[in-house]
């Protein structure tokens, strides 16, 4: 799939393409695991600021708590101390006091009779003691008589709702303030006060026999040095609208924003997602009893607002004053400085791959644009253009040999071409001399036919004469005169016979040597024939390793061969037919050089006639013989005229076909030349193979200067 998808780019582009990818991946990767560790970063650096105000708020009220501890501490020594100097605590046994004891926490109430406690031998229940201690060392002062039910209040500065004093109140025996005091042990820390709480100390009263019969308390409210510290913590933002608050363990605010919902129970609160988050974060945080911080995401979506956004909180439990102490914001708040550096990733990556793609392009183009130079003269070389230039001095390395060696076959397959076209050009000539010549042969052929007709012609006059001689020969016994001048006119005949028996010898003699210029032709085509195949091979060999550019040419290099191949085969066959020419007209140069000497023998023999036509009387039968003699001879002339004739008609239809080939191979090379001339190519003759074109190109513009010069 990947690969058919880069075939439909150019190589340019496929190297952009993958150089790209193989910078702007790993970039993207570096710069979304850079967002991705910034984006957690930056989620720590909140939880950890989150975290860190939560201490800090912890560690003051933690301070606070222990110099109120303190505080609490030393003020109730100091106070007990005081009490002790009022005298000792005893019940009267004479007096007793009856109060509407009422449990503080569950506000049940029952009457209860007790012992009045004397002081020193004062009655406390005017509070005088109390308030005076209270005066000189501050907070909250009580007194506490030791009931079945827990302890009761006897006299208290501690005031109700109602701004009454908390006489007749009691702490329930189940409390632990009740539990350590009646072990004998004072009880320090935090105490349910009435109707809040305090930092409260609680030491046990003896009477003479050491029972505990009351208990001094001393206590300062939690809001007289919680209100100080709320409401600076209040104060305090985070991010952008981030804040502190504190719920007790009951669900109720302590401290809220701007402090405009304290007190407010917020137990069954849900987040956007509909879970009771108050109650999961308040659990959360309990279970880690103050020992580490409990974190915790959850959607809030505020009244009015559409969505919902992230908030975390950061949230400690403080387990002395039962408090989940919490500091929460909008994750978005603290995302502006994320979001700007994210941006700034996202505007380098997108800078970098731009710059990126810019030196793909440069470099891509600097390896392709030599390549597609190439690719393009391949183009061009394939449609017949070898006058194509190849700049070597573009590219480097394996390109550079590229084209150096794309250079050299160009040039080899321009020089191969070129010799193919001289070869055709030499080719078609021989076929035109081979065409002329064969019809000159025929033309000497009818020559010879015809000159042989008129030969056996005269032989049938001799024939003919001879039958007249021998009619006359019974004649010229009466007329001698008749007889010698038939002799003269005989002896005539007898010369123009050889005359023309000499002529026809000697042009069978030319004609016999035409042949062995027909096979001196034959033999120059069979190796213009045998050079053609051979080119033709080279020619296909340099195709082949020119691969699918060479494969045009190496269909013309196939035809060129196969006309080669056609053309010595014919030359072969015109070969063999010149052979049997030249045989039978060098038969026919024997037969005429008979008939030459028969031709003397018959003049000799006509010579003697004349000679002894005086004795014709006397020699007459040896006429008659003589004559039976030039008629046997005459018609055996004839019969050998019929015969030369016969041959010289046989050699004609061989010319004849000597020039049907030589004309076939004429219409093949004008087709070779034709396919060759589709091959743009200048004078390569003298272009050297193992030169580039410039070098060649450079070689001829000095030869032509040369020739200028």
């Amino acid at each position: 799939m990947k690969n058919n998808f880069l075939k439909n780019f150019s190589i340019k582009w496929q190297l952009v393409i993958i150089t790209s990818l193989l910078v702007a991946v790993p970039l993207s990767i570096v710069g979304i695991y850079g967002i991705n560790i910034m984006t957690e970063e930056n989620y720590m650096q909140v939880e950890e600021q989150l975290t860190t105000e939560t201490e800090l708020v912890r560690n003051s009220i933690q301070s606070i708590y222990r110099m109120a501890e303190k505080e609490v501490i030393g003020d109730s020594e100091n106070g007990y101390n005081l009490f002790i100097s009022y005298g000792s605590a005893v019940l009267s046994t004479s007096s007793s006091l009856t109060f509407d004891a009422v449990n503080q926490i569950t506000k049940d109430s029952s009457k209860v009779t007790i012992p009045e406690m004397l002081i020193g031998g004062r009655k406390i229940t005017d509070h005088r003691i109390v308030d005076e201690i209270r005066d000189i060392i501050g907070g909250t002062v009580t007194l506490f008589q030791v009931i079945p039910n827990g302890l009761l209040r006897v006299t208290t500065n501690v005031m109700t709702l109602e701004n009454e004093r908390a006489t007749g109140t009691y702490i329930p025996s189940d409390s632990p303030v009740y539990k350590t005091i009646m072990s004998g042990e004072t009880f320090k820390g935090r105490a349910y006060v009435v109707n809040g709480w305090y930092m409260t100390v609680y030491q046990p009263i003896f009477d003479n026999s050491g029972n505990v019969i009351g208990v001094f308390y001393n206590g300062i409210p939690e809001v007289d040095f919680q209100k100080e510290l709320l409401d600076s913590v209040s104060e305090t933002v985070i991010g952008k609208s981030g804040y502190v608050w504190i719920i007790d363990g009951e669900g109720n605010y302590v401290l809220s924003k701007n402090r405009s919902r304290d007190g407010e129970n917020i137990w069954g609160a849900k987040d956007a997602d509909g879970r009771l988050f108050i109650q999961e974060m308040i659990n959360g945080a309990k279970a880690l009893n103050g020992e580490d911080l409990f974190i915790y995401n959850y959607p809030w979506k505020n009244e009015g607002e559409v969505k919902a956004r992230n908030k975390i909180a950061s949230v400690l439990y403080y387990p002395e004053w039962d408090w989940s102490i919490a500091a929460s914001s909008y994750s978005e708040d603290f995302e502006t400085t994320l979001f700007a550096a994210q941006r700034q990733i996202w505007t380098l990556l997108i800078v970098s791959i731009l710059i990126c793609l810019v030196i793909s392009y440069l470099f891509a183009s600097y390896i392709a644009n030599p390549v597609k130079g190439l690719s393009q003269l391949t183009e061009e070389a394939s449609e017949g253009n070898l006058e194509i230039l190849v700049d070597e001095k573009k590219g480097a390395g394996e390109i550079n040999k590229l084209s150096h060696s794309f250079s050299v076959m160009i040039n080899k397959i321009k020089k191969l071409i070129s010799n193919i076209k001289s070869s055709v050009v030499s080719t078609a000539v021989s076929a035109d001399q081979l065409s002329t010549s064969a019809e000159e042969v025929n033309a000497a052929m009818q020559q010879i036919s015809s000159t042989i007709q008129q030969i056996a012609a005269g032989a049938q006059d001799v024939s003919r004469s001879v039958a007249d001689s021998r009619k006359a020969a019974s004649e010229t016994e009466k007329s001698s005169q008749l007889g010698a001048d038939s002799a003269h006119d005989l002896m005539q005949k007898m010369e123009k016979l050889r005359d023309s028996t000499r002529d026809t010898s000697q042009k069978l003699k030319i004609l016999a040597e035409e042949p062995k210029k027909i096979g001196t032709i034959i033999d120059t085509i069979n190796s213009i024939s045998s050079q053609t195949n051979l080119l033709a091979l080279n020619a296909a060999i340099e195709a082949a390793r020119a691969g699918d550019a060479g494969r045009g040419f190496a269909v013309v290099a196939e035809e060129v061969r196969k006309l080669a191949e056609e053309s010595q085969k014919a030359t072969s066959d015109i070969d063999t037919l010149i052979k049997g020419i030249q045989r039978t007209i060098e038969t026919f140069v024997v037969d005429f050089e008979n008939s030459i000497k028969n031709v003397g023998q018959g003049m000799a023999a006509a010579t003697k006639t004349q000679q002894a036509f005086a004795e014709i009387p006397k020699s007459i039968n040896n006429i008659n013989k003589t004559l039976v003699n030039v008629s046997a001879v005459t018609e055996q002339n004839a019969a050998g005229s019929g015969e030369v004739s016969s041959a010289v008609q046989q050699v004609s239809s061989s010319m004849q076909q000597v020039s049907s080939t030589a004309q076939q191979l004429n219409v093949q090379a004008e087709e070779l030349k034709s396919l060759i001339a589709a091959f743009k190519i200048s004078d390569s003759s003298n272009f050297d193979l193992g030169k580039t074109q410039e070098e060649n190109n450079n070689d001829k513009k000095v030869d032509d200067d040369k020739v200028e010069d």
